[in-house]
């Protein structure tokens, strides 16, 4: 089910692993399901007191932002957008609360190109 294809604003891409490569975007949006959460909730990606950058086989968000910035100069925008979860397994469909938790995700993207142009103007 896709429900955010991408467009002229949004390019949309599914990876298993993230790299500083991805951050190369005016603005990005991290969709991360998370176990802990009851709603769909997002929050702004900014300065996070990290351990000492090595690469290794899992970067978070933040980490993985303060070295696109180191590498390649990100000046971007980055959201979280956490998504809930509960079931984790390989099925054929998605269940019909994470139906609705991804389309609250889908609106919430759809949003920020339109937030962005908003807040450049004020400038």
């Amino acid at each position: 089910m896709q429900l955010l294809p991408s467009t002229e604003q949004i390019r949309l891409l599914e990876v298993i692993q993230l790299t500083p490569e991805l951050a190369a975007a005016d603005a990005v949006i991290f969709l991360d399901s998370d176990s802990s959460i009851a709603e769909v909730t997002s929050e702004a990606v900014r300065e996070y007191p990290t351990r000492s950058m090595s690469i290794s086989h899992f970067m978070n968000p933040f980490e993985l932002l303060e070295m696109a910035r180191r590498l390649y100069s990100f000046a971007g925008e980055a959201l979280l957008c956490r998504i809930p979860a509960r079931q984790f397994e390989p099925g054929e469909r998605l269940t019909r609360r994470a139906e609705d938790a991804a389309r609250s995700a889908v609106k919430l993207v759809k949003e920020l190109p339109s937030l962005l142009v908003a807040r450049d103007q004020q400038k």
